[in-house]
């Protein structure tokens, strides 16, 4: 039975996503790295002082049982065609022709400009094309957040530097709509601090039927609101769906749809997973995370679909400088995620995590297959429960009670 192990809202974390972590060969970075699916390779990419690198693996990573053991192994990495994504990166399996895949990889380099580029994976080898400027952008801080649903529906939003979440949509000839600033109903513009950026997903929740396209967006307090796109009128509306506004975060949060069934895009649950925000102790930048599930009101007796179950993503004293997730349909057994280390972990041991190093996480939702053993527990409970029945002051001599088994 597939469970989840020691998950304990309100601060006990859930220690069981850290078996099976790795780290990602060499690869660090001061930002969050992106993780994504190209064919039968997972893709973990990240830009060290800014120079775009990858590295990927071609193990199914199955680890259906907790132990420390790798369970999978990370092959080759490579730079790229210069481009730089000093600010952040993100990456996105689209549609290639003749039903291929490709990875769309955005980035946003020092001087605030959105670059792209393309990699296509042909008989094992590997095809970038030359960056280029994403085309109608405007100039951005921090680092983008790409989303995507069926084959033509692929969003891309990042900060302005005006401090409003941009929005822009791919087309199907591989350019981009303009830019344009999300607004509420009422034609407001949505802005985020400058030490977050905005982070957006597809997923199928209660609040609205089918698939929306939620983000996860910070308010000026820093804490983290979940909004979802009213495709018809194209404005953004902020959701009731928090169980609680947790922040201040920093930098990207991550948001990724679990389907509980290969064959159906619902139903399933949304994880989100974010960097707190620490303004008194800045090195000690705790990783959250939360998911959606349904709590029945104990007066109405009615359901309602929250997003919550706030806990560390493994406890208090890990720390990350970004997060991102990873779950595809059909292939992945459990949530994969790519984090940046945000502290020296286990001393002098090289083995151990050390900042700004980029580890991969198999079982990122702490879901394994335990086996549940038949325990017989009336063998243990019929001594008590005959002792207490027959004689429960203790007062009749042995030789005259109904006697109860010895163990």
């Amino acid at each position: 039975m597939k469970a989840y192990a020691n998950l304990v809202p309100g601060g006990g974390g859930c220690e069981h996503t850290r078996y099976h972590q790795v780290h990602v060969l060499n690869a660090a970075t001061q930002t969050s790295p992106a993780i994504a699916r190209l064919g039968g390779r997972i893709y973990v990419l990240y830009a060290p002082l800014g120079l775009f690198q990858h590295a990927y693996s071609t193990s199914t990573w199955s680890c259906p049982k907790p132990d420390d053991t790798p369970c999978g192994t990370w092959g080759g990495w490579d730079n790229h065609p210069y481009m730089d994504a000093f600010q952040g990166l993100d990456a996105l399996t689209i549609p290639g022709p003749s039903g291929t895949q490709r990875l769309l990889v955005v980035g946003t380099d020092s001087s605030g400009t959105l670059i792209q580029t393309i990699l296509t994976v042909s008989s094992g080898v590997e095809h970038w094309t030359t960056p280029t400027r994403v085309n109608g952008s405007l100039k951005a801080t921090g680092e983008p957040s790409l989303a995507m649903y069926g084959p033509t529906a692929i969003y891309l939003v990042y900060r302005g530097t005006d401090g409003f979440v941009k929005f822009q949509a791919r087309r199907s000839d591989g350019t981009w709509t303009s830019a344009t600033s999300i607004t509420t109903p009422d034609w407001s513009g949505i802005s985020v601090p400058d030490y977050t950026s905005p982070a957006i997903a597809f997923a199928s929740l209660r609040w609205q039927s089918g698939p929306v396209l939620y983000g996860a967006f910070a308010a000026s307090d820093g804490r983290l609101d979940l909004w979802a796109r009213d495709s018809s009128t194209g404005h953004w509306v902020k959701t009731d769906m928090m169980e609680t506004r947790p922040g201040p975060v920093e930098g990207r949060p991550a948001l990724q749809w679990v389907p509980f069934q290969s064959t159906s895009f619902v139903p399933g649950r949304l994880y989100l997973m974010f960097i707190r925000h620490n303004t008194s102790s800045p090195g000690e930048r705790e990783i959250n995370m939360m998911m959606s599930y349904v709590k029945k009101d104990s007066v109405s007796g009615t359901n309602k679909q929250y997003m919550g179950l706030l806990s560390p993503f493994d406890n208090v004293w890990l720390y990350g400088l970004g997060i991102d997730l990873l779950y595809t349909p059909g292939i992945d057994s459990n949530l994969r995620a790519a984090f940046t280390v945000g502290a020296n972990y286990g001393g002098d041991n090289p083995d151990s995590p050390k900042k700004f190093q980029v580890w991969f996480r198999p079982n990122a939702d702490g879901i394994y297959d335990y086996s549940y053993r038949n325990f017989n527990d009336w063998q243990t409970l019929q001594v008590g429960v005959c002792k207490y029945v027959v004689d429960p002051g203790d007062a009749l001599p042995n030789s005259t009670q109904i006697q109860c088994p010895a163990h």
